[in-house]
């Protein structure tokens, strides 16, 4: 490693040399210096890439994000984590078996509901301005929720998408995380992998890992087979609201 760092230090003194004798026309017009080492790195792009920094060779000094960010401020909890952890892993550790068997277990663990429903909860500013049309944003649509019940709504509010009828907007199949957990209401985790997990796990991680795509979609097949049950059931009672009908078990008195 030691000797790694040192001939790309040349090497960055060599190219310097060269940029001002061959194309500065005014000598020291422009100061150029040797600056910094990434090992390891992963490239997207032009201008965007992720990469471990080293200033010494002792250690790291940090993981350096340049046009990519890895994670957004409502990136949901349990998305975020497996992200950084699996560019922890790749980078710093340079173990992508590892990384990969993270992200496995990860869908693994929401497959036998072992989860906690905060793990999935998003954020959303809120305000008190009138939203024009039927599409109400899901953190409003969780506020007014939250106002009916009687509770306190602060500038930002957490929400988690949960199962509902399929035909119906995903922002309105929205609840605080707490009403979830209280009334067992289902996390909708096919929505979660198709709209939150894929699209950061391609771009991020997809570089550097092979089999993400059988990988995604494998989960997504198990995710949809969970959540169908669920969502026939509230497609049927939807119906039924709509042709303003009973279900069928009202007609039947419980017995005394």
């Amino acid at each position: 490693m030691e000797e790694n760092f040192k001939q790309s230090e040349l090497a960055g003194e060599e190219i310097t040399n060269w940029l001002l004798e061959m194309h500065c026309p005014v000598p020291r017009r422009v100061e150029m210096e040797f600056e910094k080492v990434y090992y390891s790195l992963v490239s997207y792009s032009k201008k965007r890439y992720i990469g471990l920094l080293w200033t010494k060779t002792d250690k790291p000094d940090y993981i350096d994000y340049k046009g990519v960010a890895p994670v957004r401020r409502d990136t949901p909890k349990i998305v975020k984590n497996v992200i950084i952890k699996c560019i922890d892993l790749i980078l710093i550790q340079q173990d992508r078996p590892a990384a990969f068997a993270l992200l496995e277990e990860t869908f693994a663990r929401i497959a036998r509901g072992d989860y906690e429903i905060s793990e999935f909860a998003k954020t959303g500013a809120v305000s008190d301005r009138e939203y024009v049309g039927s599409i109400i944003p899901p953190a409003a649509q969780v506020a007014n929720l939250l106002k009916e019940r009687g509770l306190p709504v602060g500038e930002r509010v957490e929400y988690v998408y949960v199962v509902g009828d399929p035909k119906s907007k995903a922002s309105t199949k929205v609840d605080s995380p707490d009403y979830i957990k209280e009334n067992k209401l289902k996390v909708d985790t096919k929505y979660y992998m198709s709209n939150q997990f894929r699209k950061p796990i391609l771009e991020l991680l997809g570089p550097a890992l092979d089999g993400l795509d059988d990988l995604l979609d494998r989960y997504m097949q198990v995710f949809s087979e969970d959540v169908k049950y669920d969502e026939s059931k509230a497609r049927r009672l939807a119906h039924q609201k709509e042709m303003n009908v009973k279900p069928i078990t009202s007609f039947f008195a419980p017995k005394n």
